[in-house]
């Protein structure tokens, strides 16, 4: 009975349904297409730019600086430290300094995403953006073989913020491949286009397949980082300090993300390039500048946020959430090398732990839902209620000393915690902006959904910094991280999936109208 009508009711090519545009089903080959470009960008966001990159310009910048207390004596790195660098004669702690540069390289991000996004949504430009600043991210990577003496500390930061600003602009195309694959999916358009399928059936059926192509890329990709970041923890260890060969202390990983990078280039020119399809959009309409136009579809996207409030009401609490988890990891690595003064291998080990963790967390939360049949709402509330936690323990720190963060034996179990939630929560994000957004804009909404993740990253990065350099302590950071995880928790809670999914179609059929025009 169901084939039967399965059979009236789909036709063997979806490709008619809209003129102009690739909505041929999923193949395998596709499939892994996109999970290539996460294989090989992944490394690049664990090891890099989690890992050795704050390390790195840290320690660097800690070698040109001097005492807070006394500006003519230079820093003692030996165990914890507290050190400014004169930056055009104003002193700034350290750790802010690596923190100040993520907020520029956040906003050089939104930069990208306001006069990129909105386009790739025509013809085959998500693609073709998402192939360049991977490959150019790549190659910038590679330049932190050039950093061979600590006095270069400016080259490494501009290598950092260029190569990551590139990274940050690709996850935008990336993501934005999310609901396409999901909408495609042969069992997502079987559903869809069959009547005895219920309503409600159907919306499970999508979050279900949609869960399960996030989760398994977030799982593969967070496996291979795992093993990356494992081989170049032995890597710095076994090679020691760079100093005995006249170079920086930390050249080490200098190596390792020059090596990441070619992984990343290479695997990105080898499938990602010849697997995945274009999916091309329609083709931008004429006579239009492609900057302006892309300007010109965002600045209505945000001014008719109204239109959109469940979706809106997300990106709020994204905007918070993603702002919480990431800053969270920032915080910890500096305050472990600077208030611990947590020794290489004890960070690297955390390190390895966090995304081993992720790739098996991803699928254990996945097979949770799927078998109480919970929302997705429900489970990113109940992730940022376990996440509270963090800043929490943290905070337990001013009042004793027997935990909260004053023992480096600490770092690895905090590591598993986070790592087990990381991955399912990331996941879970996209996942249900997927679900939120309207069909065809997807990289213009991923564009947003980017410009609220990165574009509060630097908010976070830059409040730590200036409690850090007001306090002198760190530990005041944790509270701030604390109300950046209880907001996002009522959020999630409150937002109303069947409202959105009308919203949506509505918006859709308008969309249409102002491109012709």
């Amino acid at each position: 009975m169901e084939s039967q009508s399965t059979q009236h009711s789909i036709p063997e090519s979806t490709e008619t349904l809209n003129e102009g545009m690739d909505s041929s089903l999923v193949t395998p080959s596709e499939l892994f297409g996109w999970y290539s470009y996460g294989i090989a960008a992944e490394g690049y966001s664990v090891l890099a730019v989690s890992v050795f990159f704050p390390i790195i310009l840290q320690s660097l910048t800690a070698q040109q600086a001097v005492e807070r207390n006394n500006h003519s004596i230079p820093c003692n790195t030996t165990g914890a430290y507290m050190c400014d660098i004169l930056i055009f004669g104003i002193p700034v702690d350290t750790s802010a300094l690596v923190l100040y540069a993520t907020t520029v390289s956040v906003f050089l991000q939104f930069i990208l995403f306001v006069t990129l996004g909105s386009l790739a949504d025509y013809g085959s430009l998500r693609k073709r953006y998402l192939l360049i600043c991977g490959i150019l991210s790549g190659i910038l990577g590679m330049c932190m073989l050039l950093i061979f003496n600590e006095s270069l500390y400016w080259l490494a930061f501009l290598v950092y913020i260029s190569s990551n600003t590139l990274f940050g602009a690709s996850c935008c195309f990336y993501y934005a491949y999310v609901p396409i694959l999901t909408r495609f999916s042969k069992e997502v358009f079987d559903s869809e286009h069959n009547p005895s399928i219920l309503e409600e059936e159907k919306q499970l059926i999508s979050d279900r397949v949609c869960n399960e192509i996030s989760s398994v890329a977030i799982y593969y990709s967070s496996l291979v980082a795992t093993l990356q970041l494992l081989l170049g923890s032995i890597f710095v260890v076994l090679f020691g300090s760079g100093k005995k060969w006249g170079l920086p202390d930390t050249y080490p990983m200098c190596i390792c993300i020059a090596a990441i990078s070619v992984w990343q280039i290479a695997i990105i020119l080898i499938y990602t390039k010849k697997y995945l399809k274009p999916r091309p959009g329609p083709p931008l309409p004429e006579g239009q500048n492609y900057i302006l136009f892309s300007i010109k579809i965002l600045a209505k996207t945000i001014t008719e946020a109204k239109k959109l409030p469940e979706l809106f009401k997300f990106l709020i609490g994204w905007f918070l959430y993603a702002d919480g988890f990431t800053t969270v990891c920032s915080v910890s690595v500096l305050f472990a090398q600077s208030q611990l003064g947590a020794s290489p291998l004890i960070l690297l080990i955390s390190a390895v732990i966090v995304p081993f963790a992720a790739a098996f967390g991803t699928i254990a939360w996945v097979k949770f839902q799927q078998r109480y049949r919970l929302a997705t709402t429900t489970i990113l509330t109940i992730h940022s209620l376990l996440y509270s936690v963090l800043p929490i323990f943290g905070l337990v720190g001013f009042f004793t000393e027997s935990v909260g963060m004053h023992h480096q034996y600490e770092l690895p179990f905090l590591a598993l915690y986070h790592g087990l939630l990381l991955g399912a929560t990331q996941s879970s994000c996209r996942v249900l902006f997927s679900e939120l957004l309207p069909q065809g804009c997807e990289s213009e909404f991923f564009g947003l959904y980017e410009i609220s993740d990165k574009g509060s990253t630097w908010v976070g990065p830059l409040i730590v910094a200036l409690i850090t350099q007001i306090t002198g302590n760190v530990r005041w950071a944790f509270l701030f991280l604390l109300f950046l995880f209880a907001i996002p928790t009522m959020v999630f809670s409150s937002i109303n999936i069947a409202k959105a999914k009308q919203d949506a179609k509505a918006y859709n059929a308008e969309h249409k109208l102002l491109v012709s025009t």
